[in-house]
């Protein structure tokens, strides 16, 4: 039975100039997803969590990147314990 599961979803911004290197820091993040990055430094950012105060202790890990201008938790999702598939 999987357990619950809590997505947040982030829009960073990088230094333009950095945007590769914040890239692959997050990419070394295991419970961090890049879904777009546009050469202006946005990014939007999963990220997988068990629950929202870890959701809040990710943020402010991802917050420590170097070049990472800023990050903003956009909506935060709770899934529940089973999601019923079609």
């Amino acid at each position: 039975n999987p357990a619950a599961m809590t997505v947040s979803g982030i829009l960073a911004v990088a230094e333009p100039d950095r945007l590769s290197e914040v890239h692959a820091a997050i990419d070394r993040l295991p419970w961090a997803h890049v879904h777009f990055a546009e050469p202006s430094g946005r990014l939007v950012v999963t990220l997988d969590s068990a629950d929202v105060h870890g959701a809040a202790e990710q943020l402010t890990q991802l917050c420590t990147i170097p070049g990472l201008r800023s990050a903003d938790l956009v909506e935060v999702r709770s899934l529940p314990d089973e999601v019923e598939s079609a």
